[in-house]
């Protein structure tokens, strides 16, 4: 946060990396730029973090992790960055009523950047000044998500099933009666705009109605948009990276809960999805990482190997794959249309 005074100032490099390598670390992303849109480097493009307590925290982070071996990936938010966003206005994503934030159910306060902006060539400086400077591994750029996928989920059942809601097995036991693709229902679940591609005009939508459709099957339509979108995701991903096999998808969180689920997301996309027993992943993860740097646990792999065991495997059904490729095809032009229409009001 800007208000945060001093950071770094008592960081050590070299204890940092000797705690990783202590703990069987082989990777590790760092921060170059936040979610805030503060950097962590002498940047000449952005904006330093007012608090930072030493001229660079980025470098000294690579050096001391290559010296131990262990690679290093630069992190940099693509999508969300307040600083910028309060700074250039003019590249913020502006919804219809002018604000340039969105409010989560959580409290929280997003402000995302349009990437068709001029924030796009911004982004990019920043990303080859890093490049150019620092001999990282590799990028992790977090964009490739649904701005509340699982929202929908829960929008539906809190908004469209009565009082009281639904519970999630009973949608799931009338969906899984409904055929691939949902008997012509195209849901489009971008209700706070599309991401990627960044589409701040698009909005939420049921198309293709009729008398024939109950709630199980819009609530199937509802999954289904989510696996077209992670379908848009694969594609993009095959034709950057055509040697790789990408033949499983681990799914983790809340929608990994749902066999239905999880096997549209195999079915549209063509892949098997496995589950884990430990459905949180995040939490195992953090407190793994505690107890290294308290020194309760001697490392980090065998811990997490004992715990995420697979749980079940979801294989892709190659049939309904070839008839769910209209559908997903269908998605993807209803959302030009719908670009169309909704620039217009």
């Amino acid at each position: 946060m800007p208000g945060v005074r001093d950071v770094g100032r008592d960081f050590n490099p070299a204890e940092f990396a000797r705690t990783l390598a202590e703990a069987h670390v082989d990777a590790v992303t760092v921060f170059a730029r936040c979610n805030l849109g503060f950097s962590y480097y002498p940047t000449k493009l952005g904006t330093v973090h007012p608090g930072l307590a030493r001229r660079d925290l980025l470098g000294p982070m690579v050096a001391a992790c290559h010296r131990r071996g262990i690679r290093v990936a630069a992190y940099f938010n693509g999508g969300i960055s307040h600083e910028e966003a309060l700074r250039h206005r003019e590249w913020a994503k502006v919804a219809k009523d002018g604000h340039v934030y969105r409010r989560l159910d959580t409290g929280y306060v997003l402000r995302q950047l349009c990437l068709n902006s001029a924030y796009g060539d911004h982004l990019l400086g920043m990303i080859r000044e890093v490049l150019d400077a620092y001999p990282v591994d590799g990028l992790f750029l977090p964009l490739a998500y649904i701005n509340g996928g699982g929202m929908c989920v829960r929008w539906f059942r809190d908004t469209l099933t009565g009082k009281p809601a639904a519970s999630y097995d009973d949608l799931q036991a009338e969906a899984e009666t409904v055929p691939p693709g949902s008997e012509g229902i195209t849901f489009i679940p971008h209700f706070s705009g599309r991401v990627l591609p960044n589409n701040p005009f698009l909005k939420g939508s049921f198309l293709g109605l009729d008398f024939k459709h109950t709630r199980g099957h819009m609530y199937r339509a509802v999954l289904e948009a989510v696996a077209y979108e992670y379908r848009y995701y694969l594609s993009v991903l095959r034709r950057l990276y055509p040697n790789d096999d990408f033949s499983e998808m681990i799914t983790i969180g809340g929608g990994a809960k749902s066999p239905l689920f999880n096997q549209i997301k195999a079915d549209v996309l063509g892949v098997n999805v496995s589950t884990f027993e430990m459905g949180e992943t995040a939490l195992l993860g953090s407190a793994v990482i505690a107890g290294c740097g308290v020194g309760v646990l001697p490392d980090y792999k065998a811990p997490i190997e004992r715990v995420m065991r697979k749980q079940a495997e979801f294989k892709a059904d190659m049939q309904r794959h070839k008839e769910y490729a209209p559908f997903a095809d269908a998605y993807l032009k209803a959302m030009d249309t719908l670009t169309q229409f909704y620039r217009q009001l």
